[in-house]
């Protein structure tokens, strides 16, 4: 797993549901409140809340394959168990 350029983002943009949240993921990475890494093709979106190590958004064919990484990060942090967001509907 590595650390996405911000240039990559364009990766997620159909995860993360529509222009508004994509814009408010782009400025969360900016603003170093979340992180783009990528595993084998697959791109997901890291942000450290208080109720855990959270999946903002992932896009990718091998998630699953990821998925021990992200595990073994959020237990590295000594974080609560994971958490997820959704995006909301209007």
């Amino acid at each position: 797993m590595r650390i996405a350029h911000s240039s990559e983002l364009e990766n997620i943009k159909t995860a993360a549901g529509n222009l508004n949240d994509y814009a408010d993921i782009q400025r969360q990475i900016e603003l170093s409140q979340a992180l783009l890494v990528e595993f084998q093709n697959c791109y997901c979106v890291l942000r450290l809340d208080d109720d855990g190590l959270c999946v903002v958004c992932a896009e990718g064919k091998n998630l699953l394959k990821m998925a021990p990484h992200i595990v073994r990060i959020a237990r590295k942090l000594k974080t609560p168990p994971l958490c997820t967001t959704q995006s909301e509907k209007p």
